[in-house]
């Protein structure tokens, strides 16, 4: 149902940037330069991308590969901290982990992440998969819950990281941005926020405000999946009702169409 609530208001904010100038006068969804002056490699296409265009390898980017390289290097040093005290770890936690790293890198260091800075359809199933895809998957493998087991509890600086990881999920910052309602606003006001705003030329005008866009749509999707899976220890946890009203809550939250329809009108 979430799927659906960003497809509706991506649907929307994709017929404001046409109607507003920022969709491409040819009909394919590119964006137009102004604004996009931005030191990545650009793609040279003289039309819709192919298939292997999307799937072929898009460049690398030092940054976003520190971040797959750490996340899928962590991770995996947990798994062989547990086995080797003889604990036990699901599998099918360590392969959804992997999906989720999989797919962050899928639309981050191939074609999808180029042709993200030119196509806003690219952009918008770029931002679908960051947002809600590889969140879902990252908090599928209980990463939380793995670190405070494979983490030592010994005093000393030996049991240092898991007394941060601790105070961090006791915080007050983590529990106000981790509450559901808290989570849930953020989650639709950013798209609002972004797509609705001159914000999206901005972070589109440098590599820099390009990456903070990509990974805020990823924090965004932890912090609003979190409390609604509730695999791994979270500040606030709802019973499954109050899960599902938060979930109903981001599909009807999308204004109807034709009213945006009707405002451009009226702007015009």
């Amino acid at each position: 149902m979430s799927l659906l609530a960003q497809h509706r208001l991506l649907l929307l904010a994709n017929d404001h940037s046409e109607n507003s100038g920022h969709g491409g006068s040819d009909g394919s969804g590119a964006v137009p330069s102004e604004g996009m002056t931005h030191p990545m490699e650009m793609p040279d296409h003289g039309g819709a991308p192919t298939l292997g265009d999307l799937l072929g390898w898009g460049g690398i980017d030092p940054w976003v590969l520190t971040v797959v390289v750490v996340l899928a290097s962590g991770y995996a040093a947990g798994v062989v901290a547990l086995r080797r005290r003889g604990a036990r770890w699901s599998w099918a936690r360590v392969l959804s982990w992997y999906a989720g790293v999989g797919a962050l890198l899928a639309v981050t260091l191939t074609g999808v992440g180029t042709y993200g800075m030119t196509l806003f359809s690219v952009h918008m199933a770029q931002h679908m998969v960051l947002s809600m895809v590889v969140p879902v998957l990252l908090l599928a493998g209980a990463p939380v819950t793995l670190a405070l087991r494979a983490l030592s509890s010994a005093r000393g600086r030996r049991g240092a990281p898991r007394r941060v990881l601790l105070r961090a999920l006791h915080s007050q910052a983590l529990a106000l941005l981790a509450h559901p309602v808290a989570a849930g606003v953020l989650f639709v006001a950013s798209l609002y926020g972004l797509y609705f705003t001159p914000f999206l030329d901005a972070a589109m005008s440098t590599g820099w405000g390009h990456r903070l866009m990509l990974g805020h749509f990823v924090a965004v999707g932890l912090l609003f999946f979190g409390p609604i899976l509730a695999i791994d220890p979270w500040p606030h946890r709802w019973g499954p009702g109050a899960r599902l009203v938060q979930m109903v809550a981001a599909v009807r939250f999308p204004p109807d169409r034709g009213g945006i329809d009707n405002e451009d009108r009226d702007a015009r």
